[in-house]
């Protein structure tokens, strides 16, 4: 947000694609529409008793 100096994701999705470094608990990257590279963490459903993540 700061180096896209908006707070709208239609002006700061773009610069997530830039962002590279090492964090605390993993590497912080992004994929092209906004979404973690191989996140730290996993958020699951559970439906029907299947465990699946989600998206």
């Amino acid at each position: 947000m700061k180096r896209a100096s908006s707070t709208d994701p239609k002006d700061y999705v773009a610069q997530l694609a830039g962002t590279d470094y090492q964090g605390v608990t993993a590497r912080i990257q992004f994929q092209p529409n906004g979404e973690l590279k191989n996140p730290a963490t996993t958020l699951f459903s559970y439906r029907g008793g299947q465990r699946t993540p989600i998206q």
